[in-house]
C-alpha cells in the first residue's frame, strides 16, 4: 500500500511536493533522498544553514562595498549619506630671521640684534640665550657683549602656539690691540678737556722727554714715553695690585690688579685714554684731565 509523504527540504526543487511511496521503497524525496515528512505536517526550519541565502547576502556585502561605503544608507534604512569632512585651510607659513648672521667685534664691544617675524602681524614671544657653553658673548633682549676672544653664537626663538621658531648669529671676538694711540689724536682729544693755563707744563717736553723706555713701579709696569723718571707722554700702564687710577678723579676709580690703561701720561699721572680689564674687555675710556700744579714734586 502506498503512503504519501511530503519534501521538507528547503533546498530541494520539489520542496513541499507530496509524493506515493510504494511499500518497500526508501521513505524519501525521489530527488534530494532526503527523508520525507508527514503530508500535513507544518513545515519546520531548516537545521542547516541555507547556502542559497548565504551567497547572496554575502554578494550584496561585496557590491556594496564597492560602491565605496553607499550601502550605508541602504542598510541603515535611511536615504542620507554622511556629510564630507570640509577641507582643512592651508597652515600659514611663518619665518624668523635676524638683522645679521654673522658679525666681529672687539672684546668689550656691542651689538644688537634685530628679529623680524613674516608675516609680521602674527604676535610671538622671543627668547634669547647664549650658544650652549658660550663665554665668549652674552645677549639680554636682543643687546649683545663682547666678553673675550674665541668664536660664539647667540639664539633667537620665537614661541608659537604650534611650533617654535630658531635663528642664530654666529660671532667672532678679537682681543683689542695693545697699540699705544697716536699721540697727535690723544693731543687733540686733551685740548677739549684740559683747561689752558695747565698746559704749560709740557712745552719743554720735546727736550726732556724719553721717545719709550720701561719702569717698575711699586704699583705697576709702565711701558712708554718717560720723563724725570716717570710716565710722561703716551704709554701703557699695567697694575699689579688695586690702585686708584688718578688721585685727582672725582669719581675714584680703582684698578684691579692686572687691569691696564692706555693713554697719555702727564708728570706721572694717567689724564686720557682707555682702561682695560685684566682679560683684555674695555672698562671704560676716560678724560680725566691735568690738574694744575700736580708736579712731581706734589705727589
Amino acid at each position: 500500500m502506498a503512503k504519501q509523504g511530503k519534501c521538507v527540504n528547503i533546498e530541494c526543487d520539489h520542496y513541499k511536493e507530496v509524493f506515493d511511496i510504494q511499500a518497500g521503497e526508501e521513505f524519501e524525496c525521489p530527488f534530494c533522498h532526503k527523508p520525507l515528512g508527514d503530508p500535513g505536517e507544518k513545515k519546520k526550519s531548516p537545521k542547516g544553514p541555507n547556502k542559497r541565502l548565504i551567497g547572496l547576502i554575502a554578494a550584496a556585502v561585496a557590491l556594496l562595498a564597492a560602491l565605496g561605503g553607499g550601502g550605508y544608507a541602504l542598510f541603515s534604512g535611511s536615504g542620507e549619506k554622511e556629510p564630507p569632512t570640509p577641507p582643512q585651510p592651508p597652515k600659514t607659513s611663518v619665518s624668523l630671521t635676524l638683522n645679521h648672521a654673522d658679525k666681529t667685534l672687539k672684546v668689550g664691544e656691542s651689538d644688537t640684534l634685530v628679529a623680524s617675524i613674516n608675516p609680521d602681524s602674527i604676535q610671538v614671544d622671543l627668547v634669547w640665550s647664549t650658544a650652549q657653553d658660550s663665554a665668549v658673548v652674552e645677549v639680554q633682549g636682543g643687546i649683545v657683549k663682547a666678553l673675550k676672544d674665541g668664536e660664539g653664537a647667540v639664539l633667537v626663538h620665537a614661541i608659537l602656539p604650534d611650533d617654535t621658531l630658531e635663528a642664530v648669529c654666529s660671532y667672532k671676538v678679537e682681543k683689542v690691540q695693545d697699540t699705544i694711540p697716536n699721540a697727535d689724536d690723544v693731543k687733540k682729544e686733551q685740548e677739549k678737556v684740559v683747561p689752558e693755563g695747565s698746559k704749560k707744563t709740557s712745552k719743554d717736553k720735546s727736550s726732556s722727554a724719553s721717545s719709550g723706555g720701561t719702569l717698575k713701579l711699586s704699583y705697576g709696569t709702565y711701558k712708554g714715553e718717560t720723563r724725570g723718571g716717570y710716565p710722561d707722554g703716551i704709554g701703557r700702564l699695567t697694575y699689579n695690585r688695586s690702585r686708584r687710577i688718578n688721585r685727582y678723579d672725582d669719581k675714584g676709580r680703582v684698578a684691579e690688579a692686572g687691569d691696564y690703561v692706555v693713554g697719555e701720561f702727564v708728570r706721572g699721572y694717567f689724564v686720557q685714554g682707555k682702561w682695560f680689564g685684566s682679560d683684555g674687555s674695555l672698562k671704560e675710556t676716560l678724560m680725566i684731565g691735568v690738574q694744575p700744579g700736580n708736579d712731581y714734586e706734589s705727589k
